[in-house]
């Protein structure tokens, strides 16, 4: 399949096609005599994976970690376990650190609910003066 149609294939543009192939997350593939690359259909499994998985958050750097582990298709839940343990605390740390920062936004901003026309917001006030 010619790039296009592995972009469309696997929902990508056909730079990040280029670009996963230039890092190395999917392999370099064969060209056609005019130079066109010529992809296989197991090229859009895997670059499908690496769209959903760095949709849930992972970067590529940790994508590439279940790349190299070995076959994507017989990794086991014991291989992938550890990764998704360590995807999931991050997230839970990112949680805990957004609660905080609405409850900061909602009583700096509290007096911001009445809207007082011609009075500067108390709001930013607070943020020029901490």
């Amino acid at each position: 399949m010619l790039i296009g149609e592995l972009a469309n294939a696997a929902g990508v543009s056909r730079d990040t096609v280029r670009y996963y192939e230039k890092v190395g997350l999917i392999l370099s593939p064969g060209r056609r005599d005019n130079g066109y690359r010529i992809y296989r259909d197991d090229d859009a499994a895997r670059v499908r994976m690496i769209r959903n998985l760095k949709e849930l958050g992972f970067t590529l750097r940790e994508i590439r970690s279940f790349l190299d582990a070995g076959p994507v298709e017989s990794a086991t839940c014991i291989d992938v376990a550890p990764r998704v343990r360590k995807k999931l605390d991050e997230i839970d740390r990112k949680i805990v650190e957004l609660k905080a920062k609405r409850l900061r936004i909602r009583i700096a901003f509290r007096p911001c609910k009445s809207q007082v026309k011609d009075k500067p917001c108390a709001g930013v006030q607070s943020m020029l003066n901490a």
